[in-house]
C-alpha cells in the first residue's frame, strides 16, 4: 500500500545524495585550484628574488652584501610561508573533501548509482612501484619533494658546477633526485589499514644535503686539510 511511498523516499535520498556529491567535487575543484595558485605565486616569487639576487652580484652597488642576505631570507621565509599554507592548510582541505566525495560515492552506490571519481582519483594520484620496489609516494610527500627538496638540489647543483663541469653537475642533480624521491618514498607505511609516515629518511637525506653544501662553499679548504692530514 505504501510501496508508492517508499519509491519517492529513495528518489529524494538519490538527487540529496547526488547534488551532496556534486557539491563535494566542485568543493575539490576550488581547493586544487587555490593550490595551484599558491605554488604558481610561490615560484614566481623566488624568481623575482633571484633575479633580484642576480642584478645585485653583477651591479656593483653600496651595501650589496647585506641586500643579497635581506632577500636571501626573504626569498627562504617566503617560500616557507607558501609551503605550510599549501602543505598543511589547503592540501589538508583537499584530502577532507575528497574522502567526503568518498563516502557520498559509497552511499550512492548502496542506491544503486555508481559514480567511482573520488576512488579513481585517491587510485591514481600515488606514485607506485618506486625503483622496482613496493615503494609508494603519495600527494603529501610530492609535496615535500617540490618545496623542500627541489630547492635543496638546485642549491648543491649551483654549488656543484661552480665547483666542477657540467656533466658532473648533471650526475649529481639525478643521484640527489633519485635520493629524495626514495627517502620520501620509503618512509610511508601502512600499519592496522592506516597510512603513517616516518620521517628519519628524508631527515638522513636533508641532513646529508647540508654537509654536501658545507662541503662545496669549503671544498678548498678541506681538500687541503686532507692533503695535510695524508702527507703527515
Amino acid at each position: 500500500m505504501f510501496n508508492w511511498l517508499k519509491r519517492d523516499s529513495k528518489e529524494t535520498d538519490k538527487k540529496l545524495l547526488l547534488e551532496a556529491w556534486k557539491q563535494c567535487v566542485d568543493v575539490q575543484m576550488h581547493f586544487n585550484d587555490m593550490e595551484m595558485k599558491i605554488r604558481s605565486l610561490a615560484v614566481t616569487v623566488i624568481t623575482a628574488i633571484s633575479g633580484a639576487i642576480g642584478y645585485l652580484l653583477k651591479e656593483n652597488i653600496h651595501y650589496q652584501k647585506e641586500f643579497i642576505v635581506l632577500l636571501s631570507f626573504v626569498g627562504a621565509a617566503a617560500w616557507l610561508c607558501f609551503y605550510l599554507m599549501d602543505r598543511f592548510m589547503y592540501h589538508k582541505l583537499l584530502i577532507g573533501a575528497v574522502n567526503a566525495g568518498i563516502k557520498t560515492e559509497k552511499e550512492l552506490k548502496d542506491l544503486g548509482i555508481n559514480v567511482t571519481l573520488g576512488e579513481k582519483i585517491k587510485e591514481a594520484s600515488p606514485l607506485k612501484n618506486l625503483f622496482g620496489h613496493n615503494l609508494e609516494m603519495h600527494s603529501d610527500q610530492k609535496l615535500d619533494f617540490f618545496y623542500i627538496t627541489v630547492p635543496c638540489i638546485c642549491i648543491n647543483g649551483i654549488l656543484t658546477y661552480l665547483n666542477s663541469n657540467l656533466l658532473f653537475t648533471i650526475l649529481v642533480l639525478i643521484i640527489l633526485s633519485s635520493w629524495g624521491m626514495y627517502a620520501l618514498a620509503k618512509g610511508y607505511y601502512i600499519e592496522e589499514n592506516k597510512a603513517k609516515y616516518k620521517w628519519s629518511y628524508f631527515i638522513f637525506f636533508l641532513l646529508s644535503n647540508i654537509i654536501l653544501s658545507f662541503f662545496l662553499l669549503h671544498i678548498k679548504e678541506v681538500l687541503n686539510l686532507l692533503c695535510f692530514l695524508i702527507c703527515y
